[in-house]
C-alpha cells in the first residue's frame, strides 16, 4: 500500500527556490509551507525529505511513534564537536546518559541554583552599571553569551572562565558557522583532509577541548566535593556493569552542556531584548511589573514566580525567534503520518521557526505580542504547535534551566536599565546551529536612578 501522494514541487532542481535552500533556508521553508501547508515532500538525486509544519504530525514524530525515528544525518556533523553527548546519541546509550544527567536538570534542584544565577547576573550589572557611566554603548548578543556561560560553567561545571570567554566565543562562532555550512555540502571533505577549513577546525576544537579537559583535571585534584553536575558525571557508576563513565564520552557530556547549555538561551535573550527595544507599550508593562513586584530592592525566588509577563516576553519572542530552528529526523521502518506514508530511510524535517509563525495556528503571528500567553485560545493550543525546546522523549533537557536563568537576567535588566537599539536597520537572521542575529546587536544603556 502506497498512501495518498504527498505534496511537493516538481523538478526541484531547475525550481527557483532550490537555491534558496542554501543561502536563504527560512524563506525556502516559508515557500514550501505556503504553497504544501502541513506537509511536503522533496526528491531530488539522493535526496528524499518531507517537511512537516502541522502539529499533528510532529505529535505523530516526536512523540506517538517516535521509536520508528533516529536523529538524522545532520547531527552527524554536530558529532564533530559535540561527539557522543545528549544531543548527538542515540538508543541505549542515549537512555543510559539521559538516566544519569536527568536529576542535575530536575526543577527543584534547578531553584536551588537560584543564588548563583543571581550572582552572575549581578556582575553583569555591575560591570553595565561602569558602561553606563562612559557612553553606555554594548554588544547585548555578547553580553548575553558572556553571562549565560558565566552561569552554566559555574552552576554545572563549577568553573570559573569569565577570563576565557572571549576565547570560547570565538571558537564556538567559527565551530558553529563551520557545522552549518558542511550540513550544506553535498560533498564534505572528511575532517583528516588538511584543507584549510579542516585545520581551523580543528584547531578551535582543540581550543575547547583544553578548557574542558583542564576543568576535568582541577576537579580530580580537587576532590569530587561541589555536588554539580560535573561531580555527578565523574562519580556514576553504570547499574549493568559498574564501571565509571569512559573519559572521552565525559568530555562529550561536558561539551555538550558546556556548549549547547548556554548559546541557546544567550541568543534567545538576545532577540528579547531587541524585541522589547522595539516595542515601548510591552517595555512600559514590562518595567511596571517588574518595579510593583520587585522594586529597588533585590530579587527573590519568590519574585520570580510572579513575574508573569516577563515569562510571556521570552515565551514569545521563542515563538519568533525559536534557538533551534529547525531539527530532523530519519524513518527508520515505514510508518503513517495521517494517510501518508513515511517510507524507511526517509528524513523528516521539523521547522518551529515556521510553525510559530503559522497564521493557521496564531492570530497575527508575525507580531510581538506578549499578551496572547495570558489567552484561553493559547492556553488550549495544541502543545505541537509551540516547542521551542522540542517534544516528547528527547526533549531538551536543560529548558527549566533556560527558562529560570531567563527570568532572572530579564527582570535585572529592566530592574536597572533604559536601552534602544541603535542599529542602523532591523538585525539580520542568521539561520546557523542555532538561529542568531548576525553582526551583534548594539544597545545604548541608560541606568534608571
Amino acid at each position: 500500500m502506497e498512501g495518498k501522494k504527498i505534496p511537493g514541487p516538481k523538478n526541484i532542481l531547475f525550481n527557483k527556490d532550490v537555491r534558496l535552500i542554501k543561502d536563504r533556508p527560512l524563506m525556502f521553508l516559508e515557500n514550501m509551507n505556503k504553497n504544501f501547508p502541513g506537509i511536503t515532500q522533496i526528491k531530488a538525486l539522493h535526496l528524499n525529505i518531507v517537511i512537516i509544519n502541522d502539529p499533528k504530525y510532529i505529535r505523530l514524530v516526536l512523540q506517538t511513534n517516535q521509536k520508528q525515528y533516529v536523529k538524522s544525518a545532520i547531527y552527524n556533523k554536530l558529532k564533530l564537536i559535540l561527539g557522543e553527548g545528549l544531543v548527538t546519541s542515540e538508543g541505549d546509550l542515549w537512555k543510559r546518559q539521559r538516566k544519569l544527567i536527568q536529576p542535575s536538570f530536575h526543577k527543584q534542584t534547578i531553584f536551588n541554583l537560584f543564588e548563583t544565577m543571581l550572582a552572575s547576573t549581578n556582575d553583569m550589572i555591575a560591570e553595565w552599571k561602569v558602561v553606563a557611566k562612559k557612553d553606555g554603548k554594548l554588544d547585548f548578543s555578547e553580553e548575553m553569551m558572556q553571562v549565560t556561560l558565566d552561569i552554566i560553567s559555574k552552576t554545572m561545571l563549577g568553573a570559573e572562565v569569565k577570563s576565557e570567554a572571549k576565547i570560547i566565543r570565538n571558537s564556538l562562532h567559527f565551530i558553529g558557522n563551520e557545522v552549518n555550512v558542511k550540513t550544506k555540502r553535498i560533498f564534505d571533505f572528511p575532517l583528516w583532509v588538511p584543507t584549510s577549513s579542516n585545520l581551523k577546525f580543528k584547531s578551535e576544537r582543540k581550543v575547547l577541548d583544553d578548557i574542558i579537559y583542564k576543568i576535568i583535571g582541577d576537579r580530580k585534584k580537587e576532590g569530587n566535593t561541589k555536588g554539580d553536575l560535573l561531580d555527578m558525571l565523574m562519580m556514576a557508576k553504570y547499574e549493568d556493569t559498574g564501571e565509571s563513565m569512559p573519559p572521552k564520552l565525559l568530555r562529550d557530556e561536558i561539551m555538550t552542556v558546556f556548549t549547547a547549555g548556554h548559546s541557546t538561551t544567550a541568543n534567545a535573550l538576545t532577540w528579547t531584548f531587541y524585541l522589547i527595544s522595539q516595542h515601548p507599550e510591552v517595555f512600559k508593562k514590562l518595567k511596571k511589573e517588574v518595579n510593583d513586584i520587585v522594586g529597588n530592592g533585590e530579587i527573590t525566588f519568590q519574585h520570580l514566580q510572579q513575574l508573569k509577563y516577563t515569562k510571556a516576553c521570552f515565551n514569545e519572542s521563542m515563538r519568533l525567534f525559536p534557538p533551534v530552528w529547525i531539527f530532523g529526523r530519519k524513518a527508520l521502518e515505514d510508518n503513517w503520518m495521517g494517510d501518508y506514508l513515511i517510507k524507511k530511510g526517509t528524513n523528516v524535517l521539523i521547522s518551529p521557526y515556521i510553525v510559530h509563525r503559522s497564521p493557521e495556528f496564531w492570530k497575527d503571528a508575525d507580531k510581538f505580542e506578549p499578551n496572547r500567553w495570558e489567552t484561553e485560545e493559547v492556553k488550549e493550543m495544541d502543545k505541537f504547535a509551540y516547542f521551542p525546546f522540542a517534544a516528547g522523549p528527547r526533549m531538551c533537557i536543560g529548558n527549566n534551566f533556560a527558562l529560570f536563568e531567563a527570568d532572572i537576567i530579564i527582570a535585572k535588566v529592566i530592574q536597572n536599565f533604559d536601552f534602544e537599539y541603535t542599529g542602523k536597520s532591523a538585525p539580520e537572521v542568521y539561520p546557523s546551529t542555532i538561529l542568531r542575529v548576525k553582526d551583534g546587536l548594539p544597545m545604548k544603556i541608560k541606568e534608571i536612578v
